[in-house]
């Protein structure tokens, strides 16, 4: 009887283990430039080529990657997405910093941080930032200039 129990639990955590791996999932990974050199704390937003699902949000690193694991059941449209960016910097003399706790982008909606990119880069009408879907996985750099 022991080893029937046994057998039972070890087959249903196998079935829970190898059954729930969901749908899969999609991966855009890339690298953003800005003036040509990396531009770390970056906030990106991916807009769709239509509006039937909605745009998400991404920050670059340190080095200026960025990887976004989208799940698989998201139902994403491949093609061209439209891509806004911000980069924040604290204003000067302001006493709160990243890792309180907020992000720049908090930051920068209490006043205490600025986008320094050039305006046509935050609105999805007017950016001129590009990127390449072909899931399950893209790559693609999108550079900036501060000009």
């Amino acid at each position: 009887m022991r080893q029937l129990v046994c057998v039972g639990l070890l087959f249903g955590l196998f079935v829970t283990v190898i059954g729930c791996g969901g749908p899969g999932t999609n991966k855009l990974t890339g690298k953003v430039t800005l003036d040509g050199s990396p531009m770390p704390n970056g906030a990106l937003q991916f807009y769709p080529p239509n509006a039937t699902v909605p745009a998400f949000s991404v920050n670059t690193k340190d080095d200026g990657t960025f990887e976004a694991i989208i799940p698989g059941d998201a139902n994403l449209p491949t093609g061209s997405y439209t891509v806004t960016a911000a980069k924040y910097e604290l204003k000067k003399g302001s006493k709160m910093t990243v890792g309180e706790g907020m992000d720049m982008a908090q930051l920068a909606m209490t006043g205490n941080a600025t986008n320094v990119l050039p305006k046509k880069f935050s609105s999805p009408k007017d950016s001129p930032l590009k990127y390449e879907v072909k899931f399950p996985t893209a790559t693609g750099d999108l550079a900036i200039t501060s000009k």
